[in-house]
Parts: structure tokens; C-alpha cells; sequence
């Protein structure tokens, strides 16, 4: 999903996560604990040398998940260990990919929006355009990694930033949402929204037990309001547009620190694979290298362009179709992640409901 959003990359958004993780867990483990982990995992260069402790609890607490869904026996240490870890992973994912705009020196997040935005009004477009037989049942099926469920759990409410580190919050195995539209008798619609999953144990069978999700709604006044127990589509909407980026260049938003860190002030050609490359792809509106009147030229691999000099059409032909390639990368990374796995079933039913089902 954040390969969409280049911001996100310009940024390095996932170095300044774990960053922000470090102190929290150099505060929260004991020196000892976090020796027995890079030990554990033959990681002592990386998170005790390098001085990132959060590494090993992030590969720590992946490793235990893979292993005991499995049925292979964990480290009985590490077991002990996980009402710890888990706690602190929850804290990075939701940093990462959440919508907290008001955490300290995270306003990024409140420029960049929601990452779980686009996606959160895709469903909200769904539900507000009718088929043309009412008696349809349609459901929506969107298959995604645990990082894009930690972005749409922001855009909807479902994680803020009161309960970001609550290990609830962290997308489980298998993790289903399901979010229900009703329609009452002079067509007022409505949400029920619905999350679960099944149990980890690998000798027993999958279960689903959903239950009501807790997310946020807004009424015409402002207030948000718990969810859980279905709203109004409308006021949904409207919690979800309160996430919408507030920068005027959206999803390209940019700092000149950013700028800087990326390598991106200079004018020459970015080196390919680069963030800088990416950006000036993806958000040609922005001054190239920062630099009044000038632009990225797709004829000298986005190197920096007066206007004047740009002003050709063979310069106007490249960036249509450069513009155009990476809006279909873009869009194969976010289907791969949000809805490369849509499925529409129709069935015959008379109460006209759509079901948009996301799963991990």
C-alpha cells in the first residue's frame, strides 16, 4: 500500500518508525531481555550493536506467530516474552500505517492523511452506488497484508490514537472485517461493521466468531461516536473524510528536510530505484530540486528542466506517458494489496445487502 504513496517513500517513513519505536523499547525491555532476543536470533549486530531493539521484537514476534500457527514448539522464553512484545509492535504498526495525527512529531501523518483513506472511500463508493436490480446481493471481497488492514483500521476509526498500542489492534491471523449495509423502508442506509478471527491452533478447526467493531462515526455537528453497533452511511462517510489529507499536495506532500534526506535537492538524475526517482514520477507539480520554475524532465531520466527548456511538446509526450506508467504500477501494488483478490458473487436475495469483506 505505502508503495502508492510517495510521500510515504521520500520520507523513509519506515526508518522514522522504527526510530520512534527504539526509545519506547529500550524503556519498556530490560538490557537482558533484549540481549536474550538478539541472541535468540543471531541479530546482535543489528539490535544491540546498531542500537535497534525494536528489530529483534518485530522479528521476534513474527517468528512466534509463524512458528506456533504452525505447531512448531517456540522458544518457551520468548512465549513468556509476548505479553510485552506484542504491545509495542501494535504501538510501531499503527505509527507506521495509522492515522494519528497528533502524536509528537507525526505531522506528517496529519498532511499525508490516512493510508487507509482511499481505500475506506472506495467501500464507502461502493456502497452508495445501486444496482440496477435491487434484488442483487453483492459482496466484495479485498485480500491484504496486515500492514494495509493497520492503515484502513485508521481511516475508519477502529484504531486511533487512544488505543494504538493495544495489541488488540494488531491485524490477527486470518483477520476478517466485514462491514454489512442495511436499508430501512424509506431507503435510509446504513453500516453494521463486524471483525474476528479464527482461532491460531493448527489441530483446531477454523472458526470464525465476528463480533461488532468499534469504529468511529460523526454527526452533523462534529462529534464522533462509537460505531460499533451500526450508523448512518453518512456519518461514516463523514468520519472517514476527517482523514483526508489536509496538505494541499496530498499524498505528495513534501518538507525540505524530506527533500534533503531523500537526495532530492539536487538537479541532476536521480539513480534509479531511488525514492527520489519515484516522486518526481509520481508528483511532477512539485518544484524540481525545490527550485522556482523548474521541472523533473522525463527526457534526461527526471534530471531538472527550466519551464522555458520544457516547453516542447516532445516534453509534454514524455510526461504523459511517464505519468501514465507509474499510475499503472501504482495501481497493480495497490490492487496486489487492496482488491487484486476482488470476487463478486451474485445471489438472489430480498434483503438487498452488500457485504465488502476484508481479510488478511
Amino acid at each position: 500500500m505505502w508503495n502508492s504513496v510517495p510521500s510515504f517513500l521520500l520520507q523513509d517513513r519506515y526508518s522514522v518508525a522504527v526510530a520512534y519505536a527504539n526509545p519506547i523499547t529500550a524503556a519498556t525491555l530490560s538490557p537482558q531481555n533484549i540481549s536474550y532476543l538478539a541472541n535468540l536470533l543471531g541479530l546482535n549486530e543489528m539490535c544491540v550493536t546498531q542500537n535497534s531493539p525494536f528489530s529483534c521484537v518485530e522479528i521476534a514476534v513474527d517468528n512466534y506467530e509463524c512458528n506456533y500457527t504452525n505447531g512448531i514448539p517456540v522458544d518457551p522464553t520468548l512465549t513468556a516474552m509476548m505479553p510485552s512484545l506484542k504491545p509495542l509492535v501494535a504501538n510501531f504498526l499503527n505509527f507506521l500505517m495509522g492515522y494519528q495525527p497528533s502524536a509528537p512529531n507525526n505531522n506528517w501523518s496529519s498532511e499525508v492523511g490516512s493510508l487507509g483513506y482511499t481505500w475506506a472511500q472506495d467501500l464507502i463508493e461502493f456502497f452508495e452506488t445501486p444496482f440496477a436490480d435491487n434484488s442483487l446481493t453483492t459482496l466484495k471481497h479485498y485480500a491484504a497484508h496486515d500492514s494495509s488492514l493497520a492503515a484502513f483500521y485508521g481511516a475508519v476509526g477502529y484504531v486511533t490514537e487512544a488505543n494504538a498500542g493495544d495489541p488488540s489492534t494488531i491485524p490477527q491471523f486470518a483477520q476478517t472485517v466485514v462491514f454489512e449495509l442495511h436499508s430501512d423502508v424509506v431507503g435510509q442506509l446504513s453500516i453494521v461493521p463486524k471483525i474476528g478471527y479464527p482461532t491460531e491452533e493448527p489441530t483446531i478447526p477454523i472458526n470464525f466468531a465476528l463480533e461488532p467493531m468499534a469504529i468511529l462515526c460523526t454527526f452533523e455537528n462534529g462529534t464522533n461516536y462509537d460505531g460499533s453497533a451500526g450508523c448512518p452511511l453518512a456519518d461514516f462517510a463523514r468520519y472517514v473524510s476527517s482523514t483526508a489529507p489536509k496538505a494541499a499536495d496530498g499524498q505528495c506532500y513534501y518538507t525540505p528536510a524530506m527533500m534533503e534526506a531523500a537526495g532530492c535537492l539536487g538537479t541532476g538524475m536521480p539513480s534509479l530505484g531511488s525514492s527520489c526517482l519515484f516522486y518526481r514520477q509520481s508528483c511532477p507539480q512539485t518544484p524540481c530540486a525545490l527550485t522556482g520554475g523548474s521541472v523533473s524532465d522525463p527526457r534526461t531520466g527526471y534530471a531538472c528542466s527550466t519551464l522555458q527548456e520544457a516547453d516542447d511538446p516532445p516534453y509534454f509526450a514524455a510526461t504523459v506517458a511517464a505519468l501514465v506508467a507509474p499510475s499503472i504500477l501504482a495501481g497493480a501494488i495497490v490492487g496486489f494489496y487492496s482488491a487484486g483478490a476482488i470476487r463478486r458473487r451474485l445471489y438472489k436475495d430480498t434483503d438487498e445487502e452488500r457485504q465488502p469483506i476484508v481479510s488478511n
